[in-house]
């Protein structure tokens, strides 16, 4: 053997005199249990003492395992040792021990041995066993030092050779799947997944295939409906209550008809719109709402206004969504109030600085003027009459001492903000 084997105590000790190791204290000492091991050996082993030559040992015979030993730490010791305390270092190993013949001609003169219960002389040297580095299953891969690599490895790998020695490494895609019905391991195809496949045979394996798509649902994303349907004649669309369900696709979707008159006629993907005429050459059909009406579930109005008939956009005129022009508001192109009025009224911010319909400018009281005005004037006193003209813009004292006042934009009031120079007067 070219191998050294290294011979340990049941329990740590120490020359009298020398130093105890400072990184003792826990797990420095064995443990050892006897043990039937019909294991058969036949080797012959040299046993330096490489720190203390006058143990050394040559031409010793290993005759058969007896003993096996661990790690351990002491603890509760009674009574308590009354001897100063002997601490080796942390031991990790495992041990199995041999009965050992080695000759009688070069032992040990008497010593002096201390420990933790005591100091005293101790004579008669002879070897009677050998204690070598041992590991219990299961073998970490690499670790049996054999030829061939075996041994444990964590799950989902396996003990493969590879130009470093013997390697733990992610499992092919292959076999059965787990207890739990779940197939792991690697593929070559980064595209591909290792999932559950049945054979011709009818037998549920596990192998490398493209990743499912998901079950028919709603795409958070986009809001549409989307997904694999087990019935491969369905398909995955929106039902009346826009609840995404796999049914039976319609004959034709939203698309010209063949006939005198163009028309438009097949379904849409959300099944409250409208397939409707257009005058698009490129998409002469198109899926949109349906007439204006009032959405039941909103409140508001919704739907298409016919280009060819009063136009406009679907807006509520009383207790009716109507289409035409929109009434009463702020404009969204120009932000400025716009729209249609009874006669003798204009479309005007009014006093709560909303766009309204109103009487246009004019006196209501002694020296009391009210009314529309067109964007961006204001209807007040000047001189003897009341006349629209430009406001003074949102600052301090613009209309009122020591207070925010002035023109804003329809919609906005003129208050007071706090700024990294301090409070100003801005158009909220």
């Amino acid at each position: 053997m070219n191998r050294r084997w290294v011979a340990v105590a049941c329990v740590a000790t120490a020359l009298f005199g020398a130093a105890p190791a400072l990184a003792g204290g826990r797990a420095d000492h064995l443990i050892c249990y006897k043990m039937t091991d019909k294991f058969q050996i036949s080797a012959a082993v040299d046993m330096i003492a490489d720190l203390q030559p006058q143990f050394s040992q040559r031409g010793c015979t290993l005759v058969k395992p007896f003993e096996f030993c661990v790690p351990a730490t002491k603890d509760n010791v009674q009574p308590p040792p009354t001897a100063p305390d002997v601490s080796g270092q942390p031991l990790r190993q495992d041990y199995v021990c041999y009965v050992a013949k080695c000759p009688k001609t070069d032992v040990p003169g008497n010593q002096v041995l201390a420990d933790q219960f005591g100091v005293r002389p101790v004579t008669k040297f002879q070897a009677t066993k050998i204690c070598v580095p041992a590991t219990k299953f299961p073998v970490l891969c690499g670790a049996n030092g054999g030829r061939s690599c075996n041994g444990a490895c964590p799950a989902g790998q396996q003990c493969v050779t590879s130009p470093n020695g013997c390697n733990c490494q992610p499992a092919p895609c292959e076999g059965s799947p787990d207890k739990a019905g779940v197939c792991g391991g690697t593929c070559t195809d980064p595209l591909q997944i290792c999932r559950k496949t049945v054979t011709s045979a009818g037998k549920i394996v596990c192998a490398c295939g493209e990743e499912p798509p998901p079950p028919c649902g709603k795409n958070p994303l986009t809001g549409t409906c989307g997904g694999d349907c087990t019935d491969p004649t369905l398909k995955c669309l929106p039902d009346a209550n826009q609840n995404c369900v796999c049914s039976t696709p319609p004959t034709q979707f939203c698309a010209p008809v063949i006939g005198a008159a163009p028309t438009c006629g097949g379904t849409c993907p959300n099944p409250a719109d409208q397939c409707t005429l257009t005058n698009d050459s490129a998409h002469p059909c198109i899926c949109q709402p349906g007439p204006c009406h009032q959405d039941p579930t909103t409140g508001q109005c919704t739907g298409f206004c016919d280009p060819a008939g009063p136009g406009g956009t679907c807006h509520l005129e009383g207790t009716e969504c109507v289409c035409g022009p929109p009434p009463c508001g702020i404009d969204a192109a120009t932000g400025q109030c716009g729209g249609p009025c009874p006669d003798g009224e204009i479309c005007a911010v009014n006093a709560a600085n909303q766009c309204g319909c109103g009487s246009p400018c004019q006196t209501v009281g002694q020296n009391v003027c009210g009314g529309g005005c067109p964007p961006g004037l204001v209807c007040h006193l000047q001189g003897q009459d009341c006349t629209c003209a430009q406001p003074p813009p949102c600052g301090f004292g613009a209309e009122t001492a020591g207070a925010c006042g002035g023109f804003c934009p329809a919609g906005t009031t003129c208050d007071v903000r706090p700024t990294a120079a301090g409070l100003s007067c801005t158009c909220q």
